[in-house]
């Protein structure tokens, strides 16, 4: 209506942003966008706009001829603050950050109740056995741009009884935080696809998101119900501990009484200050997995890998007609698409070292 009635201004502009947001692979937004992003000089927004309206409209001539003729390139080194790209986490009942202080104070608590990875040291993924594979090369370049401190590989082909879902990486939520990579990790030949499901996994092994991401629902769970019995005011619960107590009744009954006096009363507060708030897991899940993905397209830098590793068809127009089919149906892949075209994702790849140049 806009372009048939010869309209442009701020309320456009305003329109066309709002509706990329809501679909992102609206072909007229994209191009809108992308245009006005170059008169105005911002070539890195109109890269990223143009990547995806490349992946929707393959042969789209303005995406075609602005990705032909500008390249995004390395010009520095940085870092990238996972804070600055996810979204804040569902605050309902405090449940995450009380969760994540929890975490973050008795990881090694908790994790001695929970059942050990029995790995053999050959499982382990170190500088010493692999230092001149793909996979630890970039698992070293991505210790300089967010921190793997702490964060132990290994390889889930020599672990008895342990399959990766997507063949790529797994989360297990230990002390230290393992992440566990599947056959298509190991034989990976290009590095943006490693960027992508290793920063993914880094963000899912941090305090806020591993409680969820890297535990199996049943363990996730009762760690839930030990702090809710533990902190929670009308879930306490003050009882002698049998020896055959479920799982979270021990782990409420330790954190009573190993847990820092200070750790337990902030725990406390924060669960009496959402006390009338109610909580769904499934959002902290789907918060956990979605910021994962973000990191890992910042690290690709490409949203095309991502689209890869989601398993996606490589062939360009295939891919388009699967990418629109999915997406209604899909939020998880809905978030990463609309975050590809957001300058959140622009100013990541800025402060990554990354930006726009013309041929």
């Amino acid at each position: 209506l806009y372009e048939a009635a010869a309209i442009d201004g701020p309320p456009v502009h305003i329109n066309d942003e709002a509706l990329i947001s809501l679909d992102p692979l609206d072909e007229r937004g994209l191009a809108s966008v992308a245009r006005r992003c170059i008169e105005a000089g911002e070539k890195d927004r109109a890269h990223a706009l143009y990547q995806v309206l490349r992946l929707v409209a393959p042969s789209h001539a303005d995406a075609v001829a602005f990705l032909a003729r500008n390249d995004l390139t390395q010009i520095g080194n940085g870092k990238l603050d996972p804070t600055l790209i996810a979204d804040k986490p569902p605050a309902g009942g405090g449940v995450i950050a009380a969760m994540t202080q929890l975490w973050e104070g008795a990881a090694e608590l908790i994790c001695d109740e929970l059942p050990k990875l029995e790995a053999s040291s050959a499982a382990w993924i170190e500088a010493d056995s692999d230092r001149d594979t793909l996979l630890w090369k970039v698992w070293t370049e991505l210790g300089l741009t967010m921190s793997t401190q702490g964060v132990r590989l290994a390889d889930a082909a020599m672990i008895p009884g342990v399959e990766v879902g997507d063949g790529w990486t797994q989360v297990r939520a230990a002390h230290p935080p393992i992440v566990v990579v599947g056959e298509h990790a190991r034989g990976a030949d290009t590095a943006p696809r490693l960027r992508f499901v290793l920063g993914r996994a880094l963000f899912c092994s941090r305090p806020a998101a591993a409680p969820i991401a890297g535990l199996p629902p049943h363990l996730g769970a009762a760690v839930l119900s030990a702090a809710l019995q533990a902190f929670h005011p009308r879930h306490t619960r003050r009882t002698r501990v049998r020896e055959d107590a479920d799982l979270a009744t021990r782990l409420a009954q330790t954190f009573a009484r190993k847990l820092p006096i200070r750790l337990a009363r902030q725990l406390s507060a924060l669960f009496k200050e959402h006390e009338q708030e109610s909580f769904d897991t499934r959002d902290w899940r789907a918060w956990a997995h979605r910021s994962g993905q973000r990191v890992g397209l910042c690290l690709a830098r490409n949203l095309g890998v991502a689209l890869d590793i989601l398993g996606l068809p490589p062939e360009p127009g295939e891919r388009s007609n699967v990418l629109k089919a999915r997406l209604a149906d899909d939020p998880d892949l809905h978030d990463l698409v609309v975050f590809a075209t957001s300058p959140a994702y622009v100013a990541a790849r800025k402060a990554l070292g990354f930006e726009v140049r013309t041929r």
